[in-house]
């Protein structure tokens, strides 16, 4: 678990790849902004550098999950920005302030992640060398 700050020292949000088993080779990937239009700010691409880095380089993990709720839409679009897939969504999972929610999965390969930054080599030693600098 980390918390996301900026080059002030002001804290934006806090992000997670967890995994109840690094053997399995998956684990979740969850990112939570204070403001919601961090999620399309360089620092949300930052966060998620950071958190692949660590999942597909450092751990090998083949995997990452992610979930989004129907309201939550400038979280399913990192996530569509970042690399995930949509693998579908469940229908009406979440009763909350009156009304039922949506719940859809997704998913982002390590092959993907591999195919991504052999593209921007000098972006992947960037990251690997130097991890992924927040803010």
């Amino acid at each position: 678990f980390y918390t996301v700050e900026d080059r002030t020292g002001d804290i934006r949000g806090f992000c997670v790849h967890r995994s109840a088993q690094v053997d399995v080779g998956a684990a979740e990937f969850v990112v939570l902004f204070a403001r919601d239009q961090d999620y399309s700010a360089p620092i949300a691409d930052e966060v998620a550098d950071f958190l692949m880095v660590r999942a597909f380089v450092q751990q090998r993990l083949n995997k990452l999950m992610a979930q989004c709720l129907d309201w939550n839409r400038s979280y399913r679009s990192f996530l569509i920005r970042s690399g995930f897939e949509s693998d579908g969504v469940q229908r009406e999972v979440l009763y909350t302030q009156g009304s039922w929610h949506d719940l859809e999965a997704f998913s982002f390969f390590r092959s993907a992640y591999e195919n991504r930054t052999s593209r921007d080599p000098e972006h992947a030693w960037r990251l690997v060398s130097h991890g992924a600098p927040m803010g």
